[in-house]
């Protein structure tokens, strides 16, 4: 299977710096992004596309698929990592916003401590598992998925670690790895081999836009 992960387009909270709500859709520029993102794949064999049914995310699917005229399939297994609901519309460096994150990474390691209402480090890397296991059941050959930033980060964990995947492991990764809007991770994986990674993080496409 040839996998291309695609972060969706610039949305209006990314532009103002902002936690998400499901619901926030795409920026004037995201929409411009997934457009010439969309060209790239009039090239590349797509089976079908699969996307997180967040606003931002759909908006981006649709796009691409609208270009290149293949299937959409909705699949929960692909929203954004869920932030506590007290921190969601408020802005990315507010004080008290930064201090629940940094709880919340210090006790990652704990599935018994949760801030309030989010998803913890064991629940993100079962959802994670739970759709490369669903990927291996599918019979496409070219799968486009069109999902978040911070959750194609932790497929990508679990395509390294599997089980294994530990909270420092991921937080490295979380803090390391950067992630363009519309950006494409393509990955491969052979019948009964590993996932390997063989782009990460390609917005070339984005110099349509400078």
């Amino acid at each position: 299977m040839k996998l291309y992960l695609v972060r969706h387009g610039q949305s209006a909270g990314n532009a103002k710096g902002i936690h998400q709500h499901a619901s926030v859709g795409l920026s004037e520029l995201g929409v411009n992004q997934s457009t010439v993102l969309a060209k790239r794949f009039l090239t590349i064999p797509v089976d079908v596309i699969i996307a997180s049914p967040f606003e931002r995310a759909r908006q981006t699917a649709e796009i691409i698929t609208n270009a290149i005229n293949k299937p959409i399939k909705m699949d929960d297994l692909l929203t954004e990592i869920k932030r506590p609901s007290v921190i969601e519309g408020r802005r990315l460096d507010e004080p008290e916003v930064v201090k629940i994150k940094a709880d919340i990474a210090a006790n990652a390691h704990d599935p018994n401590w949760r801030h309030s209402d989010e998803e913890t480090f064991f629940d993100i890397r079962a959802r994670a598992l739970a759709f490369l296991k669903h990927l291996d059941s599918m019979a496409d050959e070219h799968v486009l998925v069109v999902t978040h930033g911070h959750f194609i980060k932790a497929i990508v964990g679990v395509m390294m670690y599997g089980e294994e995947l530990t909270p420092a492991q991921n937080q490295a990764f979380m803090n390391t790895f950067a992630m363009s809007n519309t950006s494409v991770t393509a990955c491969a994986k052979e019948p009964g081999a590993h996932w390997r990674v063989l782009q990460w993080n390609d917005d070339a496409h984005l110099g349509e836009l400078a």
